[in-house]
């Protein structure tokens, strides 16, 4: 019974000798595990720099009247508590700030009773580096390293060094995106723009070490759009380059797909499947005939000791389509001077040639319209061919035939013949 109070009340006073030392701005605290079997310590650990150190340790009075402190700390080498500092009286605390790494003693005292207190602080840093390798036109390499704290206590009766772990974590970022989780990582497909990696290494307990890097690019990337990508026609389609980091570019404009194909059948799928090239930063270009159209640009750039890098696209919507030709003939207009309907208006598309005759109902040609070169958006949307006026005088109501012909930007021919009736009455 004796001896198990005995224990009791040692652990009681432990426990008390423990509440009356602590560590504030720790972020984690241990327990020793000494090798010699020892009775252990608590060990504090505080983030810190290479050339700043942070832990504190504070002890509060166990007395009822003002007390004196003396500090000492454990010298490796020797095993032996050394003088550190001392507090001559203090009523409630003693605070000691930006203390070494290592092993404290505190005694307290009142003048007649004294309380020791021990415990372990370390000053946890971590330094990093981060440089960029082996940048290509297909990747690069970034490549971090670190330094840190010697993270270890002393068993102050065997003298051996025990380590802890740090377990860092690595992070690499571009903005906010994870690249990797090692410290050397390859990056493929780099990105055309000069862009900050940042590393971040963190240990178990939190503390961390930032770096950046910078990535300068040596890629262009390649990107167009086209106005407009449709129509008919004769089409005039202007290509705007949005590239990035390029000093020169190659445009490549393609033959119509079905000219290809029609190549390719006959030379045994040899063709030159290119119609034209241009070698400037944007341009415009008239497609003269109908047909689907790819379209690439190459975008180029040109860096120290001979390294040229390059970037290609083909039009993300898969082709410059010129629209096939077509004829479409009303079978009634009124030329009354409403303003309304008041011309035979023959609506086109994609044509190059165009050719309209009308006759009366014994076959005698009355008006005709000719155009060997369509080229305008107007002439080739609609065409008020006749007025419904003969010699400057008005035709007589009634029914009159036409004859169409027409060649298309396809090559096609375009014949159309039919009735037309003239109303004048409004």
């Amino acid at each position: 019974m004796k001896q198990s109070f005995i224990l009791f009340l040692f652990l009681v006073l432990l426990s008390t000798a423990k509440a009356q030392l602590s560590a504030p701005g720790s972020v984690t605290s241990l327990q020793t595990n000494y090798p010699s079997g020892t009775t252990n310590d608590p060990l504090f650990v505080f983030c810190a720099s290479a050339d700043y150190n942070t832990a504190t340790l504070e002890v509060r009075n166990p007395f009822t009247s003002a007390a004196s402190a003396s500090w000492k700390k454990l010298n490796p080498s020797s095993g032996t508590f050394e003088y550190y500092t001392s507090t001559s009286a203090f009523t409630q605390t003693d605070r000691q700030t930006g203390l070494p790494s290592g092993l404290y003693q505190i005694e307290v005292s009142d003048g007649s009773s004294t309380v020791t207190y021990r415990a372990w602080v370390i000053n946890n840093w971590i330094k990093t580096e981060a440089t960029i390798t082996d940048s290509d036109c297909d990747h690069f390499i970034l490549n971090g390293s670190y330094t840190g704290a010697d993270l270890s206590y002393i068993d102050p009766i065997s003298h051996e060094k025990v380590a802890i772990s740090a377990d860092y974590n690595v992070s690499w970022k571009e903005g906010d995106a994870v690249v990797s989780h090692t410290l050397k990582t390859t990056i493929f497909s780099p990105p055309s723009e000069n862009t900050t990696y940042n590393l971040t290494l963190t240990d178990k307990f939190g503390c961390n070490a930032k770096v950046s890097v910078v990535y300068n690019s040596l890629i262009p990337s390649a990107d167009f759009t086209v106005s407009p990508a449709q129509g008919e026609a004769p089409l005039l389609v202007k290509f705007t380059n949005l590239s990035k980091n390029a000093d020169r570019y190659t445009w490549t404009l393609y033959k119509d797909i079905d000219v290809i194909k029609t190549e390719a059948e006959k030379n045994s799928g040899k063709v030159d499947s290119v119609m034209q090239q241009f070698q400037t930063s944007n341009i415009e270009y008239k497609y003269e005939n109908s047909g689907h159209y790819k379209v690439k640009l190459l975008a180029i750039k040109t860096n120290p000791d001979n390294l040229t890098c390059r970037d290609s696209l083909y039009l993300r919507s898969g082709f410059i389509v010129a629209d096939t030709s077509w004829v479409e003939v009303p079978n009634v207009f009124t030329p009354n001077g409403d303003n309304v309907n008041d011309r035979f208006t023959i609506k086109t598309q994609s044509l190059k040639t165009f050719k309209v005759s009308i006759f009366n109902r014994w076959g005698r040609k009355l008006f005709s319209y000719e155009n060997n070169n369509v080229s305008s958006s107007t002439e080739t949307t609609a065409h008020g061919v006749w007025d419904g006026k003969i010699d400057g005088k008005y035709a007589s109501p009634g029914v009159y035939f036409y004859v169409i012909e027409a060649i298309g930007r396809d090559n096609r021919s375009r014949k159309k013949t039919g009735f037309v009736h003239l109303f004048r009455d409004k």
